[in-house]
């Protein structure tokens, strides 16, 4: 779990790793972040959660 904090309220809140690795994911896809090193990805993210993050662009 990461926690984060709102700057402008000072609000805490956490965020589980997966969820984070799913963002990183779709901002892969989505052309956002530079792909992803095969090798880091292999150790990284788990493949049930890169299939879950897979973005269909028919919905």
């Amino acid at each position: 779990m990461f926690e984060f904090e709102d700057s402008k309220t000072g609000t805490a809140f956490g965020v589980p790793l997966a969820v984070l690795l799913q963002c990183l994911c779709i901002a892969e896809q989505r052309h956002l972040v530079p792909p992803l090193e095969p090798e880091w990805e292999v150790l990284t993210i788990p493949p049930a959660l890169r299939a879950y993050a897979v973005v269909r662009e028919d919905t």
